[in-house]
């Protein structure tokens, strides 16, 4: 009887000890979860952070850009209405008409000399026309060269910032999957230093009772152990 009693104490004493055990380890376990789950909690704010600044600078260069195209088209035009005359020289056959105009009249032809003046007035009409149509396809033309030119320029810096932007999404995840893989090998060595640690226990306690229960604790990761390592998944956050 006292036997029984000496062995059920030895007994109880084995599983308190292996329990204590398996405690500490889920405790470690938890503890480097818990600290990976920080880590990675900076990571993130550290990335969102620089992705937020970037995206800034590049919304204001496409903007800044974009008011220096505006301002340019607009000097462009002034230059251009400033430099191309709206008076027409006039040509050879206009100003034959006029010298007969002035002709008629010193020879009294005053009727003749009017009607020369309406042909006159209405010949200035048709080239002055001409010329402005002229100018203006000009102008429109010139105009034109300098929208290509400052939309090549735009597809050039958007060409740019895109390619940062990719490149720095690009650097996160390399960040981010050494990050994961620090996690993972910490825990892989945690793993096989606890699985030593329990071979060792066990050996000295000849045996434990909760063998099988400390075989399934050992052999499937905590719920938190996988949220944090599908949390630290490349491409789990953009």
């Amino acid at each position: 009887m006292a036997r029984n009693r000496i062995n059920e104490l030895r007994q109880k004493d084995q599983t308190n000890k292996w329990n204590q055990l398996l405690q500490h380890q889920e405790n470690e376990r938890q503890e480097v979860e818990q600290s990976h789950i920080i880590e990675y909690q900076q990571f993130n704010k550290v990335w969102d952070d620089k992705t937020i600044k970037l995206m800034q600078d590049h919304e204001k260069l496409l903007h800044d850009l974009e008011i220096q195209q505006v301002r340019q088209l607009e000097e462009n035009r002034q230059k251009l209405e400033q430099e191309l005359p709206t008076q027409i020289k006039a040509t050879s056959e206009l100003l034959n008409m006029r010298q007969i105009q002035v002709n008629l009249g010193t020879q009294g032809d005053y009727q003749g000399a009017h009607q020369m003046q309406i042909r006159v007035q209405k010949r200035e009409q048709e080239e002055q026309e001409a010329h402005m149509i002229e100018r203006q396809k000009k102008i429109t033309a010139l105009e034109a060269t300098l929208i290509n030119k400052q939309m090549i320029e735009m597809g050039g810096l958007q060409k740019k910032v895109d390619s940062q932007a990719t490149e720095n999404q690009r650097q996160r995840e390399i960040e981010q999957n050494k990050l994961l893989q620090r996690y993972q090998n910490l825990r892989k060595e945690l793993d096989n230093q606890q699985n030593l640690e329990r071979i060792r226990v066990e050996k000295l306690l000849k045996g434990s009772p909760n063998k099988s229960k400390m075989s399934t604790m050992s052999a499937s990761p905590s719920k938190k152990s996988m949220n944090a390592s599908r949390m630290s998944a490349p491409g789990s956050r953009r």
